[in-house]
């Protein structure tokens, strides 16, 4: 929990009516002592210089320790942290620097941090160390950077803190690994008799929870630890950090109040039931005007596909998005008022989609999900702070069609790369349906480069392309800069960093957001440095081809699986053309492969007495994700042959 150093994990934001309704809203609550005793160092971390099952790492977690404490209506319930950490090469002194999330909902207070050296001299942090981002000034959502002062090769680092939080519902997990070793990570869970606690464990590393559970003054108290733990693997696209980590949750499946058992995250039902009736309910009452709008847009319209376009592109277009991953509502918004506002946070703006489609006399089902980039979800655990993305499910043309309201340029049936794949739960029954997103083939996400170009008279190359980019590739850079000049710009620096050795000019920039195609045409001449004169020597994969291999790790090697951002294609068609007195004086080795992981066809066709050239090289990655080592041993293969290809040339001279 809060435990990440550099970036802050997602933090869901509970309804606030819900908490409202059923717990009562905190009051302010002061911070721990300023003066509160920090716990004494043992020698040992003092005498450490490295860590056995780590032995490069730069720095070491000596001890962390979480202390969460549940009150009988969570008003005041609390997550109580210190955590002690060591620099142990000149790497590590990046971990001086620290950055804690807070909010609205998980207010963080009395934070303390201090530097300590081996002479015992220590040095805590001020009003200069300290610096805030801010978010979000409705949720409150900021960062709280630290640079931890003198730090050092042999330095301790002790942070701690408490996060107050009003809500049973979004208890974050405990990772008792980091991307550094830890020797030591315990979480304490206090709670009372009338709360029904049930613990999720998550162990990704051969090495056991340590478990004990006790009374304790306010009821019950359970721990759970876990030592010597080695980092999480920091591996080319590798799954989350929160999917990799060892880790702990605690779920509050009833609580008892006045005698009545309330269930809350007993099951995904009770979970549906709590937003469906007290928090989503408040929100459709007033979406008189959002029906109204929506039964307007489909008027004249002919087809249902036809009315879903024009209900979709409205929110899409018109209606600004605050982006918040989450699922739940202010308690005092309506549709309506998010309407006449002209914005909305993004599950505001699936609500709204599903009213106006209401109103044009669609059918739609809402559903739950959350980027596969955020962490996986555990359909097993009724936990919604895994869910961040509300969705609209329609049916078109006899199939289930998913939209996201809160996407940018998102056609029907579109979703960004991170939705695709991902388990959803619809709200279409009591319990829920599970069901999972479509995901895109390798052909709907391509990348096009055609080059012409020719050989002149004194062997310089010169010519003219052209780069179409379709699907996910196209969704990434529509919108990519604020304006026209400044897209043409950045496409240009592109090309050049792509095409060595040319200068690029006559840039082209053509977006259809709604056919999700980006085009790019322009021009290119050889340096003057670069003209050898007699000879020319062009690469075979130009524009597109593989410079690295970002999986050269051997299969045995390789700790993580691997998640891509999407399946892709890469087509590179480049003609050539010289003039009499040329020739062709060493030709590519030409590579082929298919396998599980994708495919590299490489073609060449020339035509001596035409002097032309044309070489057409394809590479495709079939899927976004490959776990095991089979896969991944595919996947390693396909890079490899890649690369090699990528690096061939085709080589004229001068007779």
């Amino acid at each position: 929990m809060f435990s990440d150093r550099s970036t802050p994990r997602r933090l869901p934001m509970p309804g606030a009516l819900f908490l409202a309704v059923c717990f009562a809203l905190i009051s302010a609550l002061a911070p721990a002592p300023a003066g509160a005793q920090w716990p004494e160092i043992p020698r040992s971390d003092w005498q450490l210089v490295s860590v056995p099952e780590a032995p490069s790492a730069s720095a070491v977690v000596l001890h962390r320790q979480g202390h969460l404490v549940f009150t009988e209506r969570a008003v005041s319930s609390y997550l109580e942290i210190y955590e002690r950490t060591k620099i142990l090469k000149e790497e590590g002194l990046d971990y001086g620097s620290i950055s804690l999330p807070s909010s609205r909902f998980y207010r963080m207070k009395g934070l303390q941090a201090r530097t300590l050296q081996g002479d015992g001299q220590a040095s805590n942090i001020g009003k200069e160390d300290k610096f805030e981002k801010k978010f979000s000034v409705i949720y409150k959502a900021e960062v709280h950077s630290l640079a931890m002062p003198d730090v050092k090769v042999g330095s301790i680092i002790e942070v701690r803190y408490k996060v107050f939080f009003d809500s049973f519902l979004y208890t974050l997990p405990w990772y008792f690994q980091d991307r550094l070793p830890v020797l030591r990570s315990e979480i304490i869970c206090e709670f009372p008799t009338n709360i029904g606690m049930q613990p999720y464990r998550v162990v990704t590393v051969k090495r056991e929870i340590e478990e004990s559970a006790e009374r304790s003054p306010i009821g019950h108290r359970l721990t759970y630890a876990m030592s010597n733990l080695p980092p999480v693997p920091d591996e080319a696209s590798s799954f989350p950090f929160e999917d990799m980590a060892s880790r702990v949750v605690f779920l509050t499946q009833a609580v008892v109040l006045s005698g009545q058992r309330i269930p809350v995250l007993e099951n995904w039902r009770s979970v549906i039931e709590t937003y469906e009736d007290l928090i989503y309910k408040e929100f459709r009452r007033g979406s008189r005007d959002c029906k109204k709008l929506g039964a307007s847009l489909a008027t004249g319209k002919a087809s249902p596909r036809e009315k879903i376009e024009a209900v979709y592109r409205y929110v899409q277009d018109e209606i600004d998005t605050d982006y918040l991953p989450d699922i739940s509502v202010f308690d005092d918004r309506t549709c309506d008022k998010a309407l006449k506002a002209g914005r909305a946070y993004t599950a505001e703006k699936g609500l709204m989609l599903e009213q106006m489609l209401k109103g044009a006399k669609i059918s739609s089902v809402l559903g739950w999900t959350a980027s596969r980039y955020s962490g996986r979800i555990v359909q097993q655990v009724p936990q919604p702070g895994q869910l961040e993305r509300v969705l609209v499910a329609v049916e078109l043309d006899g199939e289930r069609v998913f939209l996201d309201a809160a996407g940018q340029d998102n056609p029907v049936g579109h979703l960004q790369a991170g939705l695709e794949g991902v388990p959803v739960l619809l709200l279409s029954k009591k319990d829920g349906e599970w069901a999972m997103t479509p995901k895109s083939p390798a052909a709907a996400s391509t990348r096009l480069a055609r080059l012409d170009l020719a050989v002149t008279e004194d062997g310089a190359v010169e010519g003219s392309g052209t780069l179409l980019l379709e699907g996910h590739h196209a969704w990434r850079r529509i919108g990519w800069k604020e304006n026209t000049e400044e897209t043409r710009e950045a496409w240009q620096q592109w090309l050049e960093g792509r095409l060595e050795g040319f200068d690029v000019s006559e840039v082209s920039v053509e977006e259809r957001g709604r056919k999700l195609q980006v085009e790019v045409g322009f021009r290119l001449v050889q340096r003057e440095e670069e003209v050898l004169g007699d000879e020319v020597s062009l690469p075979l994969a130009m524009l597109l081809g593989v410079s690295d291999n970002p999986f050269n790790l051997p299969p045995g090697q390789r700790q993580t699986p691997v998640q891509m951002a999407f399946a892709d294609r890469d087509r590179v068609e480049l003609k050539l053309a010289w003039p009499e007195g040329w020739e062709i004086d060493a030709a590519p080795k030409l590579r082929a492969i298919a396998n599980g992981a994708g495919r590299l066809e490489t073609e060449l066709q020339g035509n001596k007495t035409q002097r032309t050239l044309t070489a057409v090289r394809t590479f495709e990655v079939a899927d976004s994700e490959y776990i095991g080592a089979g896969p991944y041993s595919q996947l390693h293969q396909l890079y490899e042959q890649a690369l090699a290809n990528d690096a061939e040339r085709v080589v004229l001279v001068l007779n």
